[in-house]
């Protein structure tokens, strides 16, 4: 889709300068030489009648098209080996933080994510409020945690995003609570959050039918069962700090609801918060814990690693 667009906005640009050069060429010519009946009379007096707004509309499409060109430009070659190399780096730290994983065990099951926290984000999808892309009563410069790579992937998922402001309360997700807190936890191998993969989505309207009948006390097998889901639903979503709203829309795209996650803060050369390392699991297999010698050692060469690789200054 994203090379279909491009090719679209090339094809703007070459058709900008061509009018660009048309216009040009048209106001030098003399239009009293051409003959009134002249097939290029009419549109050669529209052009010079209207050079300016044809030049104006032809500059804005240009400029346009160039903004959005750059914007969904495609990785360069050594891009794309780099990227090749850190999903290679979170697949091996992927094995320290589950060691007893099974052979051929799904990579979505066991997942270990970075994500980068940046001060202003523009573009913001899913939107965050029914109005608002970034939340209400929040905009673009809220702070936020961004995903930038994620074991087992080259190509990265980049709609994942969780609030994480100065107003460190405010926190979103897992994510978002590992930035408040430097290291955060739910769903430890004792109590493990609600496992939700697989059932079935309910939309809003459906929801709001079963509440109703719950609330009329009248008798339904299926009402019980959504009200079971609902409250699992609620409980995930109090855990994970999270949208009940955004746990049914996981739902509803089938994506893995993890149910156990571990986030811990990632620092940059300068010893500052620089982002934040996720690792989930949607099977009975959670993460060792922060304080085994092979964890902190695992952590501490990956963070060189991506230091190595310049992660930290883009």
């Amino acid at each position: 889709m994203r090379r279909i667009i491009l090719s679209l906005f090339k094809w703007l640009d070459w058709l900008s300068i061509l009018c660009l050069g048309i216009v040009g060429y048209v106001l030098d010519l003399d239009l009293s030489r051409l003959e009134s009946n002249s097939f290029f009379y009419n549109p050669v007096d529209w052009i010079q009648g209207n050079a300016p707004l044809v030049l104006l509309l032809s500059v804005s499409l240009l400029a346009i098209s160039r903004i959005l060109r750059w914007w969904l430009r495609g990785k360069t070659n050594e891009q794309k080996i780099i990227d090749r190399h850190i999903s290679e780096l979170l697949d091996k730290f992927r094995q320290v933080c589950f060691p007893e994983l099974p052979p051929n065990t799904p990579i979505d099951h066991n997942r270990v994510t970075l994500f980068k926290h940046v001060d202003f984000k523009f573009w913001m999808w899913p939107f965050k409020g029914l109005f608002n892309p970034w939340g209400y009563w929040l905009g673009p410069w809220s702070g936020w945690l961004c995903v930038i790579y994620r074991s087992g992937h080259v190509t990265q998922d980049g709609t994942t995003v969780f609030l994480a402001p100065d107003a460190a309360q405010n926190s979103e997700g897992v994510a978002g609570q590992t930035w408040r807190r430097g290291a955060y936890r739910v769903g430890s191998e004792g109590s493990k959050l609600p496992d939700l993969n697989g059932e079935e989505y309910i939309s809003f309207v459906g929801r709001l039918w079963f509440k109703t009948i719950r609330w009329l006390n009248i008798s339904s097998t299926k009402a019980e069962r959504f009200d079971k889901l609902d409250r699992r639903v609620r409980d995930y979503a109090k855990n994970t700090n999270t949208s009940v709203e955004s746990v049914w829309q996981r739902l509803k795209k089938r994506k893995t609801c993890p149910t156990s996650i571990l986030g811990v803060t990632i620092r940059d050369e300068k010893k500052e918060c620089w982002g934040v390392l996720v690792m989930d699991s949607s099977n009975e297999h959670s993460c060792i814990d922060t304080t085994e010698k092979k964890f902190r050692d695992g952590l501490s060469l990956l963070n060189r690693e991506l230091r190595r690789y310049g992660i930290f200054e883009g």
